[in-house]
């Protein structure tokens, strides 16, 4: 009788995975962890690649609205400050959540809209100083307020009512 080494040893039939050092346990974790790695991989790409076109436009529309009078009725050019924050209000926000649609106001500061129909809407208007404002409607329901921008996304109050929508 004829044994291969590379099929036994000591008369026992050798596993696939005795080459490896890798038990086929080890093996499905280490392929179940590849596969989730990847998933989560894909997801954060298509995230970034939201966030990035989102700050492109962003930076597109601050380029468009540089300069004073940009909509021809006397508008204040859009800050470098209001940009600033705008793009770091981009980077926090949660990957689950919409990203908003973004509008230059004519006092220099841009709008993050969301805005799901006619009667259900968001609205946070970021200028050059350190504070937000915003206001919301959600049928007959309405309202809105001030915030301090500390670079963190909203505050308590403020997420309460975009939950809401």
């Amino acid at each position: 009788m004829n044994f291969n080494a590379s099929t036994f040893h000591l008369g026992v039939p050798r596993p696939r995975w005795a080459d490896t050092a890798v038990s086929p346990e080890a093996d499905a974790v280490l392929r179940t962890t590849l596969k989730v790695w990847a998933e989560s991989f894909e997801r954060s790409e298509s995230i970034s690649r939201r966030r990035s076109r989102a700050i492109s436009d962003l930076r597109g529309m601050a380029v468009g609205c540089r300069s004073e009078n940009w909509d021809g009725n006397g508008a204040e050019a859009i800050s470098a400050q209001a940009v600033a924050h705008v793009e770091r209000l981009i980077s926090l926000w949660p990957a689950a959540l919409p990203l908003p649609e973004l509008a230059p106001e004519p006092d220099g500061s841009i709008s993050l809209d969301w805005i799901t129909s006619r009667y259900r809407l968001f609205s946070v208007s970021v200028g050059r100083s350190d504070r937000i404002t915003y206001a919301w409607l959600n049928g007959t329901d309405r309202g809105h307020g001030v915030e301090f921008f500390d670079g963190e996304p909203f505050r308590e109050e403020c997420w309460t009512v975009w939950g809401k929508l």
